[in-house]
């Protein structure tokens, strides 16, 4: 079974904890699809994994629906798995059609942006329509 995960964000950045969630995973070995919302979203997160942090370096490729990518982190925004990856990230505000294959989804919650907020809730809903049993990490408290 795919084991499903939500993290809380709190304020405006969460495309940079996106990309932090990215980047931990590729840290531990795993390969990811970064799944954006059309073609403008991948090529925002495409740029935006070599820029989110000023020491950061996640290998990645744009897959635009051609052959296979060899790198450990294909963004795209056309469903499939570009790179035999086992870890999905949802950067859009539906959950796609598949999911096998994928062991893993990373998606957010940004709390405090209302309509990202609403969107992870029908996330949520929709994976557990679908039998799955999403967990939720709530953000440390801010210092």
């Amino acid at each position: 079974m795919t084991l499903v995960e939500f993290f809380e964000v709190r304020g405006p950045r969460w495309q940079s904890v996106l990309c932090a969630q990215v980047e931990q995973a590729v840290a531990a070995g795993e390969r990811v699809y970064l799944l954006a919302d059309g073609e403008a979203g991948a090529r925002h997160f495409d740029e935006l994994l070599w820029t989110f942090r000023d020491d950061s370096f996640v290998p990645h490729a744009l897959w635009q629906g051609e052959t296979a990518v060899p790198e450990p982190v294909a963004v795209g925004w056309q469903e499939g798995n570009p790179n035999d990856a086992h870890v999905l990230v949802l950067a859009r505000p539906t959950v796609p059609e598949r999911i096998d294959g994928f062991a893993r989804v990373i998606d957010l919650a940004p709390v405090d942006l209302p309509e990202l907020r609403e969107d992870a809730r029908a996330r949520f809903r929709e994976f557990q329509s679908r039998g799955l049993r999403p967990t939720f990490h709530r953000a440390p408290p801010s210092p």
